[in-house]
């Protein structure tokens, strides 16, 4: 841990490679596909995979019946086609407040039952 410390991040990431350096070390060593990828992802593919599968949730829901969201604007969101930058996390947060009001709406109509779905 203290050796990595003081590399610079110029230097860990060089030519815009997720752990540059330990990949130009071991490369003999990793299978090709491994070491020649330029990064290993991250959470927002995991969010962007979570958002479309909750896309019903997301386009029937309060939010958009209320007009507190843009049904175009959200089609076009989880289609990845917008004019403006919208991450994942935000479309994550809108999920997250239509689950929360359709688990009240069904504890309080017919008792618990979870609605969220998950990516695995």
């Amino acid at each position: 841990m203290e050796l990595c410390l003081p590399i610079p991040v110029d230097v860990l990431t060089a030519g815009g490679w997720d752990r540059a350096l330990a990949r130009r070390t071991f490369y003999e060593a990793l299978p090709r596909p491994i070491g020649n990828q330029r990064n290993t992802g991250g959470i927002e593919t995991h969010l962007r995979l979570t958002a479309e599968r909750n896309r019903e949730l997301l386009l029937d829901g309060t939010l958009v019946a209320n007009g507190l969201l843009d049904r175009p604007g959200l089609e076009r969101a989880l289609a990845g086609r917008v004019e403006i930058e919208t991450q994942s996390e935000e479309l994550i947060e809108y999920a997250c407040i239509e689950s929360w009001r359709e688990r009240w709406r069904r504890r309080n109509s017919s008792g618990r039952r979870g609605v969220w779905q998950t990516v695995t």
